[in-house]
């Protein structure tokens, strides 16, 4: 029905609104009754009989959730019927997903407008299409109007090929065809049915560029579309000759070589036998009104004060990512950022300063990213990020969110120069880690992360939160751990602890070096929480080096006082992997002047995953200069007899485990055996970890030559304290 304030206005173009919404009815009878008449249906039934009561549309705007009958249903009742199917559909939804719009495409609807409505957009995208539509209108009346004639000139005996000379009775009719064919400012071809071209008008040069002499006698498809894109040119003759008629959009060829876009229809005239007789082209430049469109989708999808994405393509793209993230079994975040008390700087400097605020945060957001996701624009103050899927854990993309988290509150903190005012930013974020179930959504990612940032606003601003609580807890523990520890490096917070080493004889012949962390706020910090840490991070080889110049320097001052001191230091898979590994430890000991087989490298078993020939060579390279490598925790990993073999190791250590066990257990005992069996035959010395006790102090003392090292001995102690104890005693 026709809405009670509103009357039927002919002059005006007719649109049928479509919804169960009244908000959404009030907006759009706002937004269009000015140029347009307007008829409104609140379901489907009415909407239907709206089309049969009333005069047809030349527009339909339909919501899709509707009671009764969807708006996809409707739409396809509409394209099946005869006289309805003419009128095109806009969609109207709050649906942003792929599939939906490709579902409403494939019924035959012509474009969306998405809730809530943008008034100006709304305006625009109705208003372009009835402009596009216009055109094509006026390109099929007055293609009819030209076959109207031509068919008139055809009952008269006149050829369209006639010179001026020929007169006739036809003659009057055949000048007035002259004059519709000049002031036509469409472009028309009309060609004879072998596609040879007999007449053109004034505005087909105008808009092409080409000549009348250019063209005449030449085939039509040598400069249409027809000819410029072969395949499609084809079907479209084909079906001018089947169906006598076509009418879209192409892309035209000027003289020039320049395309443009085009709208083209084509019929066929037939003579009295029904054998056709002529092809009328007509065509005009769409470039104008596509501009426009292309326009309106830029106002679509993009914020207009910082050209970032909007809200809608936010969505959109975070529905991709979902999806892909799904089907691959990979892991991304949202990140959603508000800038704290923003309002005050609208309200003490204005809306215009406020706005250059806007686009420099746009600005440095863009820059932190780096392509690695998206960032838009969602409303006011409000921005937000998606980080590329990746095959991460969720605990990794979690640091990783965090990490340019930090970074983004740390280019937001550098001031802002308006003019001749300083400001300084601050943000706070919420974080959201997906998928975490099938059912999630973007919307639903979306309020998790924005529940998340309203929790750190509450908090006082300038924070980071995570809707997973415990996960956010750990990335922010572990980013702390990683700033912590790299301070640590530089302000001497770590310290070595020595762990005696002695003989079978119950000598003291030296000790293990290993790293202490004594944090300022913390105090000790486990080395089970900061190794792996350092590991992850790379730190580990500025880690190992560190301790390796403590152990240099240690047996350094041990030989200035006359004692030979043994030391083990622990090499890490990711340092011994480093390029300059060998060189480093070649130059350390070689700049430190002490004797070299005093010093101990300890690795792991788990280099033997990697090219074993390069950790021979890297292993024979730094045992040339005497230093001795030490294969750890040896019998609980990859030991490979072929492999120990062939690598330069001087010692093994018998993994704790098998120790704590062996005055009890036979099959640890037979393990301890064979290992020691292994070195005596390949003259390489075993060490036995984790003696905690006398019965294992005792029982190990039987293997001639075993150093043992373990909590019986001692525990690890500060290195000044190890040495006031135990230097004397080597």
């Amino acid at each position: 029905m026709r809405h009670p304030d509103m009357q039927r206005n002919a002059k005006y173009p007719l649109i049928l609104v479509v919804d169960d919404d009244p908000t959404s009815l009030r907006t759009l009878l706002e937004a269009l009754r000015e140029e347009y008449d307007i008829s409104v249906a609140t379901n489907a039934k009415d909407a239907w009989d709206a089309l049969f009561v009333d005069d047809m549309p030349d527009l339909i705007l339909l919501d899709i959730m509707m009671p009764d009958m969807d708006g996809y249903r409707l739409c396809q009742k509409i394209k099946q019927d005869e006289r309805a199917r003419k009128v095109p559909v806009m969609f109207m939804t709050a649906l942003t997903d792929d599939v939906s719009e490709a579902h409403g495409f494939s019924l035959g609807a012509v474009d969306y407008i998405h809730k809530p409505f943008k008034i100006p957009l709304v305006r625009a995208r109705v208003r372009t299409h009835m402009t596009t539509r216009g055109m094509m209108d006026d390109l099929l009346s007055a293609n009819q109007r030209l076959c109207d004639h031509i068919v008139r000139l055809q009952q008269d005996g006149k050829s369209l090929s006639d010179g001026a000379q020929n007169q006739s009775e036809g003659q009057i009719y055949q000048n007035l065809m002259e004059r519709i064919l000049d002031n036509t400012a469409e472009g028309v071809i009309i060609s004879d049915t072998t596609g040879k071209i007999i007449r053109v008008n004034p505005s087909f040069t105008r808009i092409s560029g080409f000549t009348e002499e250019d063209v005449l006698g030449h085939d039509v498809r040598e400069f249409k579309p027809l000819s410029h894109d072969s395949e499609h040119g084809r079907g479209i003759w084909e079906l001018l000759e089947e169906n006598g008629r076509w009418h879209g959009e192409l892309s035209g060829l000027r003289k020039n070589g320049e395309t443009y876009p085009e709208f083209l229809t084509a019929s066929t005239i037939r003579g009295q036998a029904g054998l056709a007789t002529y092809y009328v082209i007509i065509f005009n430049d769409a470039s104008a009104a596509l501009k426009t469109q292309e326009k309106i989708d830029r106002l679509t999808w993009y914020d207009s004060l910082t050209g970032l994405p909007n809200r809608l393509l936010y969505l959109d793209r975070l529905n991709i990512s979902l999806r892909y993230c799904k089907s691959t079994d990979m892991v991304s975040a949202t990140l959603v950022l508000d800038v704290d008390s923003f309002r005050s700087i609208n309200d003490a400097r204005g809306l215009p300063v406020g706005d250059r605020i806007l686009q420099e945060i746009g600005n440095r957001i863009s820059a932190e990213i780096q392509g690695d996701g998206t960032v838009a624009r969602m409303a006011a103050d409000e921005f937000a990020i998606i980080l590329l899927p990746s095959e991460e854990s969720k605990q990794e993309v979690a640091e990783r969110a965090l990490a340019m988290a930090e970074r983004i509150q740390g280019a937001l903190a550098s001031h802002f120069q308006i003019d001749s005012f300083n400001f300084v930013v601050t943000c706070s974020f919420g974080v959201s880690i997906f998928p975490t179930d099938q059912n999630d959504s973007p919307e639903k990612i979306l309020q998790c992360a924005e529940i998340a940032r309203s929790r750190a606003m509450k908090e006082g601003g300038n924070k980071i939160f995570f809707f997973d609580k415990s996960m956010g807890q750990y990335a922010k523990e572990k980013f702390s751990m990683v700033h912590d520890l790299r301070s640590a490096l530089e302000h001497q917070q770590l310290q070595v602890f020595l762990q005696t080493q002695v003989s079978s004889a119950d000598h003291v012949i030296g000790a293990e070096a290993l790293v202490r962390w004594n944090h300022p706020v913390r105090g000790m910090v486990s080395p089970e929480k900061f190794i792996p840490v350092a590991e992850e991070t790379g730190l580990i080889v500025d880690l190992d080096r560190w301790v390796l110049q403590q152990a240099v320097r240690l047996i350094q001052d041990a030989d200035a006082q006359g004692k030979r001191l043994r030391v083990s230091v622990n090499i890490s898979p990711p340092h011994f992997a480093d390029a300059t590994f060998s060189d480093h430890v070649c130059h350390t000991v070689h700049a430190a002047g002490i004797d070299p087989t005093l010093l101990v490298l300890e690795v792991t078993e788990g280099l033997m995953l990697h090219d074993i020939d390069v950790v021979i060579e890297k292993m024979k390279k730094v045992g040339d200069t005497g230093v001795k490598f030490s294969l750890d925790d040896f019998g609980s990993g990859y030991s490979s007899l072929s492999y120990l073999k062939r690598l330069p190791i001087h010692e093994v250590k018998i993994d704790k485990s098998f120790v704590l066990d062996a005055p009890t257990d036979s099959n640890d005992a037979l393990i301890i055996d064979m290992i020691y069996s292994i070195g005596n035959v390949l003259r390489i010395d075993v060490v036995a970890e984790g003696v905690e006790t006398d019965d294992h102090a005792q029982y190990l003392k039987k293997y001639k030559g075993l150093i043992r090292q373990g909590y019986f001995f001692g525990r690890p102690q500060p290195m000044a304290d190890w040495l006031r104890d135990n230097l004397h005693r080597i």
